[in-house]
C-alpha cells in the first residue's frame, strides 16, 4: 500500500495460481475507489486506488511493465 500526503491510496493484491487469459487491462469503480485488474503468466493483480481512473491507469501500466522483466 501508498499513501500520498494527500491520503491518497493506491493497494497493490497479487495472488498465485490464477486461470491464464489474455492480459487486458480491466476497470471497475465502486464508490471513490477504482482497480484496474489483470492477468499474467499464472498471477492476477488488482490495482486499487482512491485516485483518477487516468492516473491509476498509468500505475497500472507501470506495475504490469515491473513485473514483466
Amino acid at each position: 500500500m501508498y499513501e500520498t500526503e494527500a491520503g491518497e491510496r493506491l493497494t497493490l493484491f497479487v495472488r498465485s495460481g490464477a486461470d491464464q487469459g489474455e492480459t487486458a487491462f480491466r476497470f471497475a469503480r465502486n464508490g471513490d475507489e477504482g482497480a484496474f485488474y489483470w492477468v499474467d503468466r499464472n498471477f492476477g493483480y488488482a490495482l486499487v486506488g482512491t485516485i483518477e481512473r487516468e492516473p491509476l491507469l498509468r500505475a497500472a501500466r507501470a506495475v504490469f511493465v515491473a513485473f514483466s522483466e
